[in-house]
């Protein structure tokens, strides 16, 4: 998965994102984590570590937001 594709997923689910001077702040649920800046290169285990940090999944991720939530 690149970066910009993990970015959208985690803006659709409500994330919050500040720019540093090499890296993006990702504010989820509370939780932050950092995401590098090279969106076109694959980030591999390291997606799934920064979702892992932001305390959700992949599979939470994907789902379609309720009205409710």
């Amino acid at each position: 998965m690149k970066a910009g594709e993990l970015k959208r997923l985690l803006s659709k689910a409500g994330a919050t994102f500040e720019q540093g001077a090499r890296h993006t702040k990702v504010t989820l649920y509370g939780k932050v984590s950092y995401i590098p800046r090279h969106a076109a290169k694959d980030l591999g285990s390291l997606a799934d570590a920064i979702v892992k940090q932001l305390g959700t999944s992949f599979a939470d991720l994907r789902k379609p937001k309720t009205k409710e939530e």
